[in-house]
């Protein structure tokens, strides 16, 4: 089991172990205050945010695409 409960905002799953956190590409994003399991991440409808702290992938992703 997860040491610390590792569940997604959006679709309420929990984490059963951290190989599947790694595996499913589980994230947080800092701006939205919101855990994606990796499911929930691949179909996420916000918006990317503008927190340029914020780890997750689609966040920098888009961070990196501004040209302006």
């Amino acid at each position: 089991m997860v040491q610390e409960e590792v569940k997604c905002d959006k679709c309420g799953k929990i984490a059963e172990t951290i190989e599947q956190v790694e595996n499913e590409n589980w994230e947080y994003c800092e701006g939205l205050k919101v855990q994606f399991c990796g499911e929930c991440r691949e179909k996420r409808e916000e918006p990317p945010c503008t927190n340029s702290q914020c780890q997750a992938d689609v966040c920098y992703d888009a961070r990196e695409e501004r040209t302006d």
